[in-house]
């Protein structure tokens, strides 16, 4: 029997060096070359005091097979190990999947004359400082087989200038999601770049998820992936942590174009700042969605931080429950037959992980039970019947890094 393939998961364990541990104690080198078996890691640790892999990830002999590196978290920061990782990887000439985890700001590979990473289809870069020119992307990275691209805490604008947008041309998944560790002053032109990315240069998406500036971003770029998307995540910058800011918000007609345009997608998150939209109208909007099964909307708190506490009245939880009867009963009508899978509604820019809004006013409150971050969410139950459960959040503060939340 021929071993195609074998996938190993490092489970974290304190009282060993996980990241000294010899693979070939575990695979059979010359049973991965007779059968040609291809090698998936996951939740490789690169924490720790040792600065280098261990050798036995570096032998010719098991980095001809690898395919698929996944990183775990790193503590402490990958400082000193990126050295190390980087001579893994352009060894990888088979590595299809990388998965690169850092935190914080991240930093980045330096490559010397003649290195080059293999052509991945699919990259996930988290907490990476994208500082590379378009010299360095030419002679080190190859993008062109990518069919998969995510980036999270990444120079958005560093990284979009940098690369060959025609090599981009085959992404089916497109994720982009810039942190406040980097600067903020480009994130305009990244935005506009990205448009142009997704209009003019890649060819069916099946999954968009981004965060930009939304009335930057045309919705005729979305709607050029009609025939193919299946997952929209369209969110802005501006959010709902801030009980001053209104998060700019799509016209109920946009959204109804989406609808329209998009008659395969399944999934749908956006934002609904209740101040700048008649909600009825962008609810019937997103109603418009011929699939749509499992909705996550975005919304702003009810509650101000100087308002005096109303004990008879929770007026999100209302707020919630009138915007789910109202999108039951819009699909009831236009398509009975399809039940919503999930809708999600976030108040207020909560998380699962996540700090709560700072101020003494709010601190108040919090300690009476009151908070500004909720988090509903409709289903139904193995009965067939909707029921609405709220969900819990921990306490980020208890984390060693705010870029964990």
């Amino acid at each position: 029997m021929r071993l195609s393939s074998v996938t190993l998961c490092y489970v974290q364990d304190d009282s060993h060096g996980a990241s000294t541990w010899p693979i070939h104690d575990v695979l059979d080198y010359d049973q991965l070359r007779t059968q040609n078996t291809k090698v998936n890691i996951e939740n490789l640790p690169l924490g720790g005091s040792q600065s280098d892999l261990h050798a036995s990830l570096l032998d010719p002999a098991f980095t001809r097979h690898l395919v698929s590196l996944k990183l775990a978290r790193p503590t402490p920061p990958l400082t000193t190990k990126v050295d190390s990782l980087k001579r893994l990887l352009v060894q990888c000439s088979s590595l299809e999947t990388l998965h690169y985890e850092d935190l914080g700001q991240g930093t980045s590979f330096t490559f010397s004359a003649g290195e080059c990473l293999p052509p991945l289809s699919n990259l996930v870069l988290k907490s990476y400082d994208w500082s590379h020119s378009a010299e360095e992307v030419e002679r080190h990275w190859n993008l062109s087989q990518m069919k998969s691209l995510v980036l999270v805490s990444v120079p958005v604008l560093n990284f979009l200038n940098s690369i060959s947008p025609p090599d981009l041309c085959n992404l089916t998944r497109l994720q982009v999601h810039e942190s406040l560790a980097h600067a903020s002053d480009g994130r305009e032109e990244a935005t506009r770049r990205l448009d142009l990315l997704v209009r003019k240069h890649i060819r069916a998406l099946e999954v968009l998820d981004i965060t930009c500036h939304t009335n930057l971003f045309h919705i005729d770029s979305i709607l050029q992936h009609g025939g193919s998307l299946r997952q929209v995540h369209f969110r802005d910058h501006v959010g709902f942590t801030d009980d001053d800011d209104e998060c700019p918000t799509l016209r109920a007609e946009d959204v109804t174009r989406l609808g329209q345009g998009l008659p395969f997608v399944h999934t749908l998150e956006l934002d609904m700042d209740v101040a700048l939209c008649y909600p009825p109208e962008f609810l019937r909007g997103i109603a418009s969605f011929p699939m749509l099964q499992t909705l996550i909307l975005h919304v702003q708190t009810l509650l101000r931080a100087t308002e005096k506490d109303d004990p008879a009245r929770d007026r999100d939880y209302e707020s919630a429950m009138q915007m789910f009867s109202c999108l039951v009963r819009l699909r009831e009508k236009s398509n009975p037959d399809l039940a919503w899978k999930s809708i999600t509604i976030n108040v207020g820019g909560w998380r699962r992980v996540m700090l709560r809004r700072m101020g003494s006013e709010w601190r108040r409150k919090n300690a009476r039970g009151i908070f500004a971050e909720r988090c509903f969410v409709l289903e139904k139950d193995e009965n067939g019947r909707y029921r609405v459960a709220e969900q819990e959040c921990h306490d980020g503060s208890q984390y060693i890094s705010t870029s964990q939340l």
